[in-house]
């Protein structure tokens, strides 16, 4: 059972995360185009356009938010193990179990929160391409929404591990 989640994770890992890369090493070469673009126009044509700057600041909101699942899926996010690593064996799992749980309860705020402030922006146009902030403010839920899924299967495992030890 434990093995199957695992797998289950590392499947959902790998693929969002090759998912995740492709739509950020695209988003990142849109970005230097779009500012390559804008200086050509500035410097050799002395006129801008007014979308590149704008645009380009959306895609970085947009890879802020949705680059963590990396770290993540090659457990390189921040962690005190401090004090965890000193504890006996079924202390720490239930430390860490402890911890999951704040950070699903965290990220599901986010989560929720998010999709509120969607909810609040998605009327308003941005001033140059004129399309709703509600595109750039789903990057929150969405990216949170990819850990969450993450941290939930972690939390599944250790909970196994923690009554089959």
């Amino acid at each position: 059972m434990i093995d199957n989640i695992i797998n289950i994770k590392r499947k959902y890992l790998h693929y969002t995360s090759k998912i995740v890369l492709i739509l950020t090493s695209l988003a990142i070469l849109a970005i230097i185009s779009f500012i390559f673009l804008q200086v050509i126009m500035r410097y050799v044509f002395r006129a801008g356009f007014r979308w590149p700057h704008e645009i380009s600041g959306f895609i970085f909101v947009w890879i802020c938010f949705v680059g963590p699942i990396f770290p993540y899926e090659k457990n390189e996010l921040i962690k005190i193990e401090f004090f965890r690593e000193r504890l006996p064996y079924k202390a720490s799992k239930i430390v860490e179990i402890l911890i999951s749980v704040i950070v699903l309860v965290a990220l599901f705020l986010l989560i929720f929160h998010g999709f509120r402030a969607v909810n609040q922006v998605w009327s308003r146009a941005t001033p140059a391409l004129r399309f709703s902030y509600g595109y750039v403010y789903l990057s929150l839920p969405i990216g949170f929404s990819l850990l969450f899924i993450g941290y939930l299967l972690d939390l599944i495992v250790q909970i196994l591990q923690l009554f089959t030890d």
